[in-house]
């Protein structure tokens, strides 16, 4: 039993980090309506970034770290402005192939992310679990605190009714800005942490598959809810845990993780489309 636990906890810092990246997808999709199917990608910027400062420039996390969240900020306001007239499903479109181009970048730009190769022997994060579980407290707090103020309220109207909030005279190409850019804060800080958990990056970490993972997660647990998002990245971490304790093989286990992932999915659309804790349905 102790075994069990301690698999367990050793986990924790893959929950934790996926959980800051739902959030992210949270607040994009479920409160902002901005269906972007790329999260892995940019988190595989913030990861880069990271990566490359601790270890070309000897920078500790503490200022690594907040450069990546930085650096995928700006990236989200040149993804605003890129995409802003875009909308529903020519912006997944869009944001697919915004993905596409970054691991492209990542697999040939091999003077600075050494290709496929990617990078190793970045240091690992001090106080993992401490670290980790204070940065997700503080992502669940901004996100709450941004989505029951006045400019939550505003980012719903946007996502119901854009035409009826530009007649009243408000602008929604700032507030949408705004969205992606703390939106994409956090999916840099997601993956600096999840650089330095592995202490190594490469691009098979940050494809459509995983950004598809991302987005699963947040409809699964309820796509206007952050605790929705922290509850689908649990069941997306621990389901396959619990059956590898069970007594499968750790690769039959993920396997099986995938396809009871995709049996929730189909119930859930099927009878609570707006997922386990949300209240919103996608339209």
């Amino acid at each position: 039993m102790s075994d069990d636990i301690a698999y367990l906890v050793s986990i924790a810092p893959q929950f934790l980090i996926l959980s800051m990246a739902a959030l992210a997808q949270s607040l994009m999709t479920g409160y902002a309506g901005i269906t972007f199917v790329a999260s892995a990608a940019f988190m595989g910027l913030g990861a880069y970034t990271s990566a490359i400062l601790s270890l070309q420039y000897k920078m500790p996390l503490l200022l690594s770290a907040p450069i990546a969240v930085i650096v995928t900020a700006v990236s989200g306001v040149i993804v605003s402005v890129s995409l802003k007239n875009i909308r529903k499903d020519y912006l997944a479109i869009g944001t697919l192939g915004l993905g596409l181009i970054l691991n492209e970048v990542y697999l040939n730009w091999e003077s600075v992310t050494n290709g496929a190769l990617g990078i190793t022997g970045i240091p690992d994060i001090p106080g993992q679990n401490v670290i980790l579980t204070i940065s997700l407290i503080c992502t669940l707090a901004i996100v709450l605190l941004l989505t029951r103020s006045s400019f939550g309220n505003l980012i719903r109207a946007i996502r119901d009714d854009e035409i009826l909030v530009q007649s009243l005279g408000k602008s929604t190409f700032l507030p949408r800005t705004a969205v992606y850019a703390v939106s994409f804060a956090f999916l840099g800080l997601a993956g600096a942490y999840f650089g330095h958990y592995l202490t190594q990056v490469d691009p098979t970490s940050f494809g459509l598959n995983d950004s598809i993972a991302i987005l699963t997660i947040v409809i699964i647990g309820g796509i206007e809810n952050p605790f929705g998002a922290i509850l689908g990245a649990a069941v997306f971490v621990y389901l396959p845990a619990i059956l590898k304790l069970w007594g499968l093989p750790p690769d039959l286990a993920a396997q099986a993780r995938t396809g009871l992932f995709g049996l929730i999915l189909i119930v859930i659309m099927m009878f609570r489309p707006q997922g386990l804790l949300g209240s919103y349905r996608i339209k």
